[in-house]
C-alpha cells in the first residue's frame, strides 16, 4: 500500500464525507456485514464479506474522514476482518491494508483517504458526489467552495496519480487558480516528479502563479533539472516572478548552462527583470557568449533594462560576426543614446 503525506486532501472521486464523528452516539450502523464503531478515538470493526463501497461509505460516517472513491475502485471487491479498540488511524489502516489507498494528512493528522482501483486509469469516469447523511441533517462539507474543493484534488492527483496526464493535468490546473498556497505542491512535484513533461507543466503552472515563493524552487531546477525544456521554461518562470531573488539564479545559468537554448531563456528573462544588477552579466554575455542568438538575446535585454552602462558593450557589438546581433544592437543603440 503505498503512502503519501499531502498538505490537502482530495482527487477526482467519488466523495464520501461526513462531519467528524467520534462518539459512542452514532454506535454502530445498521449496514449488513459491516460494523463499525468508534468511541474514545479508537476503533472496533467487525466485516465479514462486506461489499468495500458499504465499508467506506460507514467509515466515512464513523470517523468523519474524508474518504473518495476512484472509479472503479470499489467493483467486487470485499472484506473480512476483526480489529477491536485500534487508534482510529491505525484501524483504517488494517481496514484498507490490502486496498490500493493514500493517506492525506493535514497538521499530523488522517483527513481523508482516497481509494484507487488496483488498475490506475482502467476508468475515466466522471466523479460523482455520493451524498451521506450526517447526524445533524443538515448537508456537509458546505465550508469548501467549489474551487477549493478543485485545488485540493489537482493536489493530490499531482503528487501521487500514476498516470502522466492526469499530473499534468493537475499541474495546469493549481496554475490556473492563482493561488500561492499551490507554490507548496508544485514545488513538491517539482523536485519529485520522474517525467520532464510534468515537471515542464508545474514550471509553467508556476510562472502562472508569479509569486515570489517559488523563486528557491525555480532555482534549484534551473540549476540542476536534466532537461532543457524544463531548464528553459524555469528561466521564463522566473522572470513573471517579479523579485530580485530571481537575478542570481538567472545570472548564473546565463554563465554557466551548457544550452544555448537556456542561456538564451535566462538572458531574455533577465530583461524581464528591469534590475540594473542583470546589466554587468548581460553585457558579458554579449560579448562573449559564442553562441548568436544568446548574444542578440542580451542585447535586446539591456534594451529593455535602459542602463546607459550597456552604450559601450552594444556598440562594439555593432562589428558582431553575425547579422543578428548587429542588428538588434544597432536597434538597441538607438534607444540608448535617447536616454
Amino acid at each position: 500500500m503505498k503512502v503519501r503525506s499531502l498538505a490537502l486532501a482530495g482527487v477526482g472521486g467519488i466523495l464520501l464525507q461526513v462531519g467528524l464523528v467520534c462518539s459512542t452516539a452514532h454506535g454502530q450502523i445498521e449496514t449488513p456485514g459491516v460494523s463499525i464503531q468508534v468511541s474514545g478515538g479508537r476503533m472496533t470493526a467487525q466485516l465479514k464479506n462486506a461489499p468495500l463501497k458499504d465499508v467506506l461509505a460507514v467509515l466515512a460516517r464513523q470517523t468523519g474522514i474524508t474518504v473518495v472513491v476512484h472509479p472503479p475502485a470499489v467493483s467486487g471487491e470485499r472484506l473480512t476482518i476483526d480489529v477491536r479498540r485500534l487508534p482510529v488511524e491505525e484501524g483504517v489502516r488494517r481496514i484498507l491494508r490490502n486496498t490500493n489507498a493514500l493517506f492525506v494528512y493535514s497538521s499530523l493528522t488522517l483527513q481523508a483517504v482516497h481509494v484507487y482501483g488496483q488498475s490506475v486509469g482502467a476508468s475515466q469516469s466522471r466523479p460523482v458526489a455520493l451524498p451521506t447523511p450526517a447526524a445533524s441533517g443538515k448537508a456537509m462539507d458546505t465550508d469548501r467552495t467549489a474551487d477549493e474543493m478543485a485545488a485540493a484534488d489537482a493536489t493530490a492527483a499531482l503528487l501521487d496519480a500514476r498516470i502522466t496526464s492526469l499530473r499534468k493535468r493537475a499541474a495546469t490546473t493549481l496554475g490556473d487558480t492563482y493561488d500561492a498556497s499551490a507554490i507548496g505542491p508544485l514545488a513538491q512535484a517539482l523536485s519529485q516528479d520522474d517525467d520532464a513533461t510534468v515537471r515542464l507543466s508545474v514550471v509553467k503552472a508556476m510562472g502562472r502563479l508569479r509569486s515570489e515563493q517559488a523563486v528557491a524552487s525555480l532555482a534549484g531546477a534551473l540549476s540542476a533539472d536534466p532537461d532543457l525544456d524544463v531548464r528553459e521554461a524555469t528561466a521564463d518562470a522566473l522572470a513573471k516572478t517579479w523579485s530580485t531573488a530571481s537575478v542570481a539564479p538567472l545570472v548564473q545559468a546565463l554563465h554557466q548552462d551548457s544550452s544555448a537554448l537556456v542561456r538564451e531563456a535566462a538572458a531574455r528573462a533577465l530583461g524581464s527583470t528591469w534590475d540594473e544588477a542583470a546589466v554587468d552579466p548581460l553585457v558579458r554575455a554579449l560579448s562573449s557568449d559564442p553562441n548568436p542568438r544568446v548574444r542578440e538575446s542580451a542585447a535586446r535585454a539591456l534594451g529593455v533594462i535602459g542602463d546607459s552602462r550597456a552604450v559601450s558593450a552594444v556598440a562594439n557589438a555593432l562589428s558582431d560576426v553575425h547579422p543578428w546581433v548587429r542588428e538588434q544592437a544597432a536597434a538597441v543603440l538607438a534607444v540608448l543614446v535617447k536616454r
